[in-house]
């Protein structure tokens, strides 16, 4: 049996991460957003929903820049 080539190995790592990352990024919104009701304004839009999506919009930012850094490492 052989082992994995180095670069063949990180590209898969680097393919799980992501894939981790965006899964459990999307987890979380979909749980405060649906679950938790703040992705739905009722009749007006509260502070909580405005929280939400700003929550969202940074989080989504931190993840773009984490996922950038990532593909661009050796």
């Amino acid at each position: 049996m052989s082992e994995m080539e180095p670069e063949v190995k990180r590209f898969l790592q680097k393919i799980v991460w992501t894939i981790f990352a965006v899964l459990f990024w999307m987890m979380i919104n979909i749980f405060i957003g649906v679950y938790k009701e703040l992705g739905f304004p009722d009749k007006k839009v509260s502070g909580w929903n405005l929280g939400f999506y700003l929550f969202a919009l940074i989080t989504f930012v931190f993840l773009i820049r984490y996922l950038m850094r990532l593909w661009r490492e050796k």
